[in-house]
This record gives C-alpha cells, structure tokens and sequence, in this order.
C-alpha cells in the first residue's frame, strides 16, 4: 500500500471527478452522485485493503474520509438544488454547510497529522523549527513501538500460533539462553543458547534466528542467525549502538519443529572513560 497522503489524496480526488463526472456530465441529482461516488472509493480502497491491510486505524480513517467527501459534496449541492429562486441560486454555498465541510476537514487534517507523525515522525527541517537547537543533540519523533508477532491482524495466523505453542510445550525442550557478559553499549557480547530436549539430550544442528527488537524505534532492530560453537551450545556475538531497553525474540527450527521463546534484555550505558 502506499503512504497515507498518497492513498488518502489519490481517494479524494478519485471520489471528487467522480462526483463531478455523475452531477455535471451525466445530470445525476446531487444525492444519488454522492452515494455512488462513494459506493465505488470505497469499494476500491476495502478490496485493495483486505489484500494490503494497513493496520486498523489507517483503515478507518480512510474510510471515514473517503465517506465524508463525498456526503459534502452531495449535501452542498443539494441545497443549491433546493434554492427556490434565481437569487438565491447565486448564493448557494451557505455558511451552514460550509461550516459542516470546514469542521469535517479539520478533523481529517488532524487524524492525518497524527497517524502520519506516529508512523513516520517528523521530517528533520520541521524538528529544527519547532526544537530548541541543541549542540550535537539528535531528535526523533517517531514512536512506532514494536511488534514482535504479527498472527494477530489474522484469526488464521493466530491460530496457528496457539496450535504451535501447544505443540511447544508437549515438545518439552529445555533451553538456556543468556549472556556471557552483560551487554554494554558499543560492545561486542557474546549471547548463548543451550538447547536439550525433554529427556535432556543435546539438541544439535537447530537453525536459529535472534532479533532483538528496539522498542523505540524499530529501524534499530537487530537479526542474526546463530552458529552452534559445540553440540547443543550456539553462540553470537552482538554489538548495541544504543542502551536501554530491548525485547528478545528466539525462534529454533529443526526439521517440521519450531520453537519460540521471547523475552527482554538491558544494555548498559558506555561507560566513559
């Protein structure tokens, strides 16, 4: 899917000539260009969604905006239909439905203002303007979160992820995993995994994937695939540009088998020297 400006400017306009196409061109009345114009944005944008699903609240304004455009237009142009003589006809845009039209685009400015600043953040000309200037300081205003596991925007994967975490925990293996070292901002760690099964035999030849996930900012995320040192032992050395928090997330594999294990991890600030 495209960014939010984009689809949301390419639905207006689309919902717009279309409007305009049905009241001027084809003589619809204003009511039923409305109800159509919106019939077919909508149409358009929630099959392309199901398909491309954009998360939930993109998903709804969307649809909200792509609803209002053109219920203003047909209400606007239906009170122009209702004028009842030529001088009234002159003045057909009323400040009652322009007040509608003006309340209803600050709303969409505003939702489209948040929605673009959580996802995307500010560009970097606009934080020098509204920030204090700061010496060496680096700002951000994008605060997307993290999210580990995407089963839950589809009952399908969601499912499958609680029959494979049963399956998990009948499979019973025993994993130890940690640092050899406590991480440290800048520094090479080593983390380790031991991995045995339910009878406690090594468990070798397991191919793993490790992220750790930067819950601020998920452009720092980290991904590796770690190598087995020894039988059952797999090591891999990792460096953090950034202290503080991190969510873990260990996915093991062998043969049709998969074996997940999330958690966190703290990295400490370099200490100066």
């Amino acid at each position: 899917m495209p960014d939010l400006l984009t689809s949301l400017g390419t639905g207006v306009a689309a919902a717009i000539f279309i409007f305009v196409v049905l009241y001027k061109v084809l003589h619809f009345s204003a009511a039923r260009s409305g109800l159509i114009s919106a019939g077919i944005v909508l149409s358009v944008y929630i099959i392309l969604a199901i398909i491309f699903w954009p998360g939930g609240d993109v998903f709804s304004i969307h649809l909200a905006i792509f609803g209002v455009v053109p219920y203003m237009l047909g209400m606007i142009s239906h009170y122009r239909e209702q004028a009842l003589d030529s001088e009234q006809r002159k003045k057909w845009f009323h400040w009652i439905p322009a007040l509608f039209f003006v309340f209803f685009f600050v709303v969409v400015v505003v939702n489209m203002t948040l929605v673009s600043l959580s996802t995307s953040g500010m560009s970097s000309e606009m934080l020098q303007w509204l920030l204090p200037k700061q010496k060496g300081a680096q700002y951000t205003s994008q605060f997307p979160g993290v999210i580990s596991h995407d089963y839950q925007e589809k009952e399908a994967l969601y499912n499958e992820y609680l029959e494979n975490l049963k399956r998990q925990k009948q499979r019973g293996w025993k994993i130890k995993q940690g640092w050899l070292v406590s991480p440290e901002q800048n520094k090479a760690a080593i983390f380790q995994i031991e991995a045995r099964d339910k009878n406690g035999h090594i468990i070798s030849g397991l191919d793993i994937s490790l992220k750790f996930l930067r819950p601020s900012d998920f452009r720092h995320d980290k991904e590796f695939k770690m190598h087995e040192v020894l039988d059952g032992i797999y090591q891999q050395s990792v460096k953090f540009e950034f202290p503080g928090n991190w969510n873990v997330v260990i996915v093991m594999k062998k043969d049709n088998e998969v074996h997940e294990i999330r958690g966190d991890s703290f990295v400490k600030d370099q200490v100066k020297q």
